[in-house]
């Protein structure tokens, strides 16, 4: 007879602890650190996301003679966002919110060196245009006109 072992015991690894670093930089062991979903951004950092993806820094909300220099862009990207995280065609994480907005730039031919202002009014009204056009599908195939 021969001495083949078909199945060997195997015995699981114990689970490995990654200490956290808390705000108040006091380790807990076993806590895993999760970024927050795109959704919660903005209460958890205080801005939108896009502030801080596209560097404006206090420009997008000053309180002077160019109050609300890029607040109309920033909700309308934002909407755009979360209506596509809605109806579920992309994750509701940063990432992929970042890969979203970098196939948007891709599409309508905006470069990373030009500036902030071009860069975003473009993406803006890019997605605009796209919630016009998804608002005239939802109407037509409301009222059975497909």
């Amino acid at each position: 007879m021969n001495d083949t072992v078909f199945r060997a015991k195997s015995e699981p690894a114990p689970p490995q602890e990654t200490p956290q670093m808390t705000k108040d930089n006091v380790v807990i062991p076993g806590q895993v650190d999760v970024e927050a979903p795109f959704s919660d951004y903005e209460q958890e950092h205080g801005k939108p996301f896009l502030v801080d993806h596209y560097e404006l820094g206090n420009m997008w909300n000053r309180t002077d003679m160019y109050s609300e220099a890029f607040v109309p862009e920033v909700n309308a990207i934002n909407t755009y966002l979360d209506h596509i995280i809605g109806r579920g065609d992309i994750g509701n994480t940063p990432e992929a919110v970042k890969s979203e907005l970098k196939k948007i730039e891709k599409i309508i031919n905006v470069r990373s060196d030009q500036k902030k202002s071009i860069r975003i009014g473009m993406v803006a009204e890019y997605v605009k245009f796209l919630m016009k056009s998804e608002n005239i599908k939802m109407e037509s195939a409301k009222y059975g006109m497909i």
